[in-house]
This record gives C-alpha cells, sequence and structure tokens, in this order.
C-alpha cells in the first residue's frame, strides 16, 4: 500500500510567506525501491548461489587442508 504525503514545488513556494500556492498530494519516498515479485526472487535466487558457492569453497578449502 502506497503511502501519500502534502508536498509543494519549489516554483510554488513563496520562502517569505512560508505558503504554497498549489499543494498536492504524492506517493511518499522509500529508502528502497519497490520490488515486483519476480524481481525479488531473482535477488533471492542469487543470494542463495553466492552463497551456495562460498559454501563449497571453503568445505573444499577444508577438505584439503586435512589431507
Amino acid at each position: 500500500m502506497t503511502a501519500y504525503v502534502l508536498v509543494c514545488d519549489e516554483v510554488n513556494y513563496d520562502a517569505q510567506t512560508g505558503t504554497c500556492s498549489a499543494p498536492y498530494y504524492a506517493p511518499q519516498p522509500s529508502l528502497l525501491p519497490e520490488l515486483s515479485i519476480p524481481d525479488g526472487i531473482t535477488i533471492s535466487i542469487a543470494i542463495l548461489a553466492l552463497w551456495a558457492v562460498g559454501f563449497g569453497i571453503k568445505s573444499i578449502r577444508r577438505t584439503l587442508s586435512h589431507t
């Protein structure tokens, strides 16, 4: 669900009176962009693949160091 906040463009803002001549509602900015489900799954698979590669390298190093 998108939250909306009241905003004012710089050209419509009067600094002397501190008022806005044409305020409007716009979606609230967020720190992270919204992701679709396929994009989230793609990122999750990439993270799991990197973790698996790291675990495999760790296992190979451990096996080689014990011989």
